[in-house]
């Protein structure tokens, strides 16, 4: 309150005096001086609910059941009254049930067998809550087979083989049990299936299929909850071990991610950096995770680890540190690194989610530049571009800024979704944007004619790179590009480029690769495959104009007569750049030069490391990671993870001149597979898989050295 108010306080106050003396013969006190009363005991807050433990009882005739009863919030009046009540019954021939909640049940059956156990709040009569009691000759009797699992050591990010647990009903009725599942201190390192029903027969039986995936060193301990209610428990152990890997030196230093995909509750993205410390432990990190509902920003990352293999395929597990281990993320990423120094240490690699939960995706991680750390090292032109999904919606922004001390100037953006609406073409916009000390930053785009800035979560790579991913609900990724030194025009595009370009539709994904021959005055050819849900066209040609805005800075439109109906861009240097395409369903993707043609089988030679681009995509996208090995003459061999586990493969391929490369891959079980890809260079390709009605959500792949 403020000081002018202090006046009008002093004769309420002894008003209040007067009256309360009226009311008090003795005992007054605190009033126009003396000592001041005690301050009352605060009242307990009021009751907002009632539950009631077991909720679904069996009780054999004159058997006892005890119930327990909670009183919510944990500081509200815990008393309560215990009632009994049934449709067949009246009085005692229901039972009776004593103050502590304890039921006992009557010698006959009451038509029909069952009561209805009430419990209500003395503080608040209308929070109640009842349990159901049905009556059986004799109490329901289960038995497990073991009664314990211990899982002994297991390496850490490794999930152990299945072991089974029995559940059989050895009682003479059928009798209800309600799995609870994994509970415990680490619960986490322990998950279950089942296929037990809700009601089990007399002498039937149900099985528990339990796994251990260790994500700490250690004694690991947890409980396999068949049934509370009768007890049925199985104490669940293991030791984590540390294995430690020669090869995971090749992992050291810090390192941007960029994550896109879906959980449970629809998508998903992250972005975040993590440092490795070449020995398999993760010393540091944070991580900004958008999910429905909202954006958890600043998660910092604990108990994380990774490991390296043999030919440079990994695994690794980020856990954020936000209520760990129950309310935080958790990630299990298959990873294959490429792009080493002279010192043996990966700039980067491709990463899939690879774990038995709901989320699934694909991403990368990049090595960071610390001296780029600062709001002024981020400086001059960029192009950029994003997409994610919503839904059936799609979300996709590409254009350019100029950034300078914290300003954005000189925007364009090109905009699908994130509440727009249909596209906004060449939207002029303004904004800001900082970079902590940590490589984290943020960024605000205030964009003509839209009500509401964009706001982006940014974490940098070097001084021409960044990686973003929108805060301001869709979640979409993507990265800004710095732009060579302008100004841009149709020469910029004079030679090959190679793309790839995802979207969606309710049918599945659109995925289209190729090469575009431009001829530094307006004029473009070229050829594309693609995967239209699950269709396959093959070796398309292209053809059509371009044109580059006269301002110079960068934007473009191609038109096509013939083609996947490539439209916008953004280029970031000459050949290289963002676009939107597509006829029948919107695709984003990026372009960028062609070197070290004409191609032979000879090109493709040596190893590789293998993954896919986080576009636009659906739930049931296929994401792949692995390695693979071309011995130059048209033969290759490898290993790819998927989310339904890794597979050795073998296959074949052939390289025309002009880059275009098919490969055909038949894994160690299941069917072969046909995939094409485009050669950007001897080191890098992009591709997709091609087979009639094959997979309907298919995604770009990238092989790269």
């Amino acid at each position: 309150m403020k000081l002018k108010d202090i006046s009008t306080i002093r004769p309420i106050a002894m008003l209040l005096c007067v009256g309360f003396a009226f009311a008090v013969v003795t005992g007054i006190s605190g009033c126009g001086g003396g000592q001041a009363a005690p301050s009352p005991s605060p009242l307990p807050p009021s009751p907002a609910g009632v539950s009631i433990s077991p909720s679904i009882a069996m009780v054999a005739i004159s058997a006892s059941q005890q119930f327990t009863a909670t009183v919510s919030p944990s500081g509200a009046n815990q008393a309560v009254t215990w009632s009994v009540s049934g449709t067949g019954c009246t009085g005692a021939s229901c039972g009776m049930i004593d103050a502590t909640g304890k039921y006992t049940a009557p010698a006959t059956v009451p038509n029909p067998p069952t009561v209805v156990v009430t419990v209500r709040s003395v503080a608040d009569p209308t929070a109640a809550v009842t349990a159901t009691v049905t009556f059986v000759n004799s109490q329901p009797s289960f038995s497990l087979n073991p009664t314990s699992l211990a899982f002994g050591n297991q390496t850490i990010i490794t999930t152990s083989t299945p072991r089974t647990v029995t559940l059989t009903n050895t009682g003479s009725a059928a009798a209800p049990i309600s799995v609870v599942g994994i509970n415990g201190v680490n619960f986490t390192d322990f998950a279950q299936t089942n296929n037990c029903p809700s009601v089990i027969a007399a002498g039937a039986s149900c099985g528990f299929s339990v796994t251990f995936t260790l994500t700490a060193t250690g004694d690991r301990m947890g409980l396999l909850v068949a049934d509370e209610n009768f007890g049925l428990i199985i104490n669940l152990s293991g030791i984590g071990t540390m294995t430690t890997s020669p090869n995971n030196t090749k992992l050291g230093g810090q390192y941007a991610f960029l994550f896109s995909g879906f959980n449970g509750a629809g998508p998903m993205s992250v972005v975040g950096s993590f440092t490795a410390d070449g020995n398999g432990i993760i010393t540091a990190g944070n991580a900004d995770v958008a999910i429905a509902g909202g954006t958890r920003t600043n998660q910092g990352l604990t108990q994380s680890i990774y490991s390296v293999g043999p030919d440079n395929p990994g695994t690794m597990r980020l856990n954020t540190a936000v209520n760990y281990p129950t309310g935080s993320f958790s990630f299990t990423f298959s990873f294959a690194l490429d792009s080493f120094s002279s010192l043996g240490v990966a700039a980067e690699g491709h990463l899939i989610e690879s774990d038995g939960t709901s989320q699934t995706g694909t991403g990368f991680f990049v090595k960071q530049d610390p001296a780029a750390f600062s709001t002024t090292a981020i400086s001059g032109g960029f192009a950029f571009g994003l997409a994610g999904p919503s839904g059936i919606d799609e979300n996709v922004a590409l254009g350019r800024f100029t950034a300078s001390d914290g300003s954005l100037s000189a925007g364009h953006i090109d905009l699908i979704g994130f509440g727009s609406g249909g596209l906004q073409p060449d939207q002029p916009f303004t904004g800001t944007y900082s970079v902590e000390g940590s490589g984290r930053g943020e960024a605000t785009l205030n964009i003509s004619g839209q009500p509401n800035p964009l706001g982006f979560i940014v974490y940098v790579v070097t001084s021409g790179e960044s990686l973003w991913m929108d805060a301001s609900g869709s979640g979409a990724t993507g990265n800004a590009l710095q732009q060579s030194i302008g100004p841009f025009n149709a020469s910029s595009l004079n030679g090959a480029s190679v793309f790839g370009a995802a979207g969606f539709t309710v049918a599945g994904n659109d995925v289209t690769v190729g090469e575009l021959q431009f001829d530094g005055a307006g004029n473009v050819s070229g050829t594309n495959d693609e995967n239209y849900f699950g269709l396959s066209f093959s070796d398309e040609p292209i053809t059509g104009t371009y044109t580059v805005d006269s301002n110079g800075l960068g934007r473009g439109a191609i038109s096509e007569a013939r083609g996947p109906g490539l439209s916008t861009f953004y280029l970031v240097s000459p050949g290289k750049g963002f676009i939107i395409s597509g006829n029948d369903s919107l695709e984003f993707g990026t372009f960028e030069p062609q070197a070290g043609g004409p191609f032979s089988s000879a090109s493709f030679s040596g190893n590789y490391a293998l993954g896919a681009v986080p576009l636009l995509s659906t739930v049931g996208t296929i994401f792949a990671s692995g390695v693979l090995s071309a011995d130059g003459a048209g033969n290759l061999s490898g290993t790819l993870t998927t989310k339904a586990g890794t597979q050795a493969f073998v296959g074949t391929y052939s390289v025309s001149a002009n880059g275009r490369t098919t490969l055909s891959i038949t894994p160690t079980s299941g069917s072969p597979s046909n995939l094409v890809f485009y050669f950007a260079s001897p080191s890098k390709a992009v591709g997709v898989q091609m087979m009639d009605f094959g997979p309907a959500n298919a995604a770009v792949n990238v092989i790269e050295k």
